[in-house]
């Protein structure tokens, strides 16, 4: 990490430190379920984007205006991965994917919550976590769209959908 890098993170420990941040209740693991989790969190109404990166270095993430990490007493898997996009380059693999999916259009814009993508987040966690989703549209919203950084959303689109 440069120099500066280092201090930003360095400041953002000694932040977080200060806010004396206790583990919440043990959960199932939304990765390994299995395993029971714990997190570290804190609410937001702005992050200034130094700071959250000084976060993210730190293996924290944000969901909504909520910002954790994990903090599980039996495990240390769950890792953030950043993907240094300006030396990003594709293998083999990587580039034949892009090929069959030639079909699939991606766009950036601000986000927007849509039924559709309530839809396909509800449909999401059926499959994927094996769960209903019992959340009104606010809380959608509110989880998947508010947040304390300047964001944008990819859309991805396979024949206009």
């Amino acid at each position: 990490m440069a120099s500066a890098q280092v201090d930003r993170v360095e400041i953002a420990r000694r932040m977080i430190e200060r806010l004396d941040l206790r583990p919440g209740s043990a959960h199932r693991c939304p990765y390994l379920p299995s395993q029971q989790a714990r997190d570290v969190a804190f609410q937001v109404r702005r992050l200034p984007p130094g700071l959250y990166h000084s976060l993210m270095d730190l293996n924290f993430r944000r969901s909504g205006l909520m910002v954790y990490r994990p903090a599980c007493l039996a495990c240390d898997q769950c890792r953030a991965i950043r993907v240094p996009t300006h030396r990003f380059r594709p293998d083999r693999i990587q580039r034949r994917c892009w090929s069959r999916n030639r079909d699939v259009a991606a766009g950036i814009a601000p986000p927007v919550p849509t039924a559709g993508k309530y839809d396909l987040y509800r449909r999401y966690l059926r499959a994927r976590h094996n769960r209903q989703m019992d959340e009104a549209w606010e809380a959608f919203s509110d989880f998947l769209y508010r947040s304390p950084v300047d964001t944008l959303e990819v859309v991805y689109r396979r024949g206009g959908r």
